[in-house]
């Protein structure tokens, strides 16, 4: 219909731009049947776990760590899956308590310091608690 998107007048003010297309990123299509498999660079890297579903050890591209984790889980049985995810709750559930009990200590060695006349500003120096929650011990 000869329509052309615009950015509205506050998405000009706010992302400073003219045009749509400078607020959305562009987007590229990778033939990656035609890759080689020869990694040369990072995006090599990425182009080869995308069409290989494998990463190799010596891979250093930003991001293929993490995509290396997901993969491992996704290849767990449903068994092993659940052991894992177990033992992700697990390790929560301790640094949630270990947390806990630090919070818990900061706090009283700041109620000591508070009771023993300390100023609340080096009170929070000292324990990492900002000046209005030992206010409000």
């Amino acid at each position: 219909m000869g329509d052309i998107l615009s950015p509205t007048s506050n998405q000009k003010d706010e992302f400073d731009v003219k045009e749509v297309a400078d607020i959305f990123p562009k987007y590229y299509i990778l033939k990656i049947n035609n890759f080689d498999d020869v990694a040369k660079d990072t995006l090599d890297e990425w182009i080869y776990f995308l069409k290989n579903s494998e990463i190799k050890d010596d891979f250093k591209a930003k991001g293929l760590d993490e995509a290396r984790e997901k993969m491992r889980y996704e290849n767990l049985d449903k068994k092993s899956k659940l052991i894992y995810n177990r033992f992700q709750e697990g390790v929560r559930i301790e640094k949630s308590v270990i947390y806990t009990a630090e919070n818990d200590k900061a706090r009283q060695i700041a109620k000591n310091l508070k009771n023993a006349g300390v100023s609340s500003q080096i009170i929070s120096q000292t324990t990492g608690l900002s000046e209005e929650e030992i206010n409000n011990l």
